[in-house]
């Protein structure tokens, strides 16, 4: 099942978050968030059996500066982990041309962590969350 699902990432490789697309750019790519939040400015979608978070700086024509990835959907659980197939491809896909280095001098057994030139991102073993933040 692990195998199929990478499989179909692979496949849908174009339709994951990107850091630095507008709220328009997200609607077009995830669809209509299933909830939003005014302070900080955040838009939840749910897709491809993935709860997606994307926050946004302040200003209403504002960038996404930071994403948060989970399971959901029919038949997964929001405590079953990414394979890391998929954390690999989520990093590609917000990589922005740039080269994820695994920071494996602070990584621990409960947490992985990158490390990429205007970005970090974590992996959260125990509630299976993958977050990828800008630093700027």
């Amino acid at each position: 099942m692990k195998t199929i699902l990478a499989l179909l990432l692979l496949c849908t490789s174009p339709a994951l978050a990107r850091l630095g697309e507008t709220r328009e750019q997200c609607d077009a790519r995830y669809g209509r968030p299933v909830a939003e939040q005014a302070d900080p400015p955040t838009q939840m979608y749910d897709k491809a059996g993935l709860l997606i978070v994307c926050k946004f700086d302040a200003p209403a024509d504002s960038t996404c500066r930071g994403i948060a990835f989970c399971r959901s959907g029919p038949g997964s659980s929001r405590n079953e982990p990414l394979i890391q197939v998929e954390i690999d491809l989520l990093l590609k896909a917000s990589s922005e041309g740039k080269t994820w280095i695994k920071d494996s001098a602070t990584s621990s057994a409960t947490e992985d962590l990158w490390t990429r030139d205007g970005a970090r991102a974590s992996y959260n073993k125990e509630t299976h969350l993958l977050t990828i933040i800008r630093k700027d």
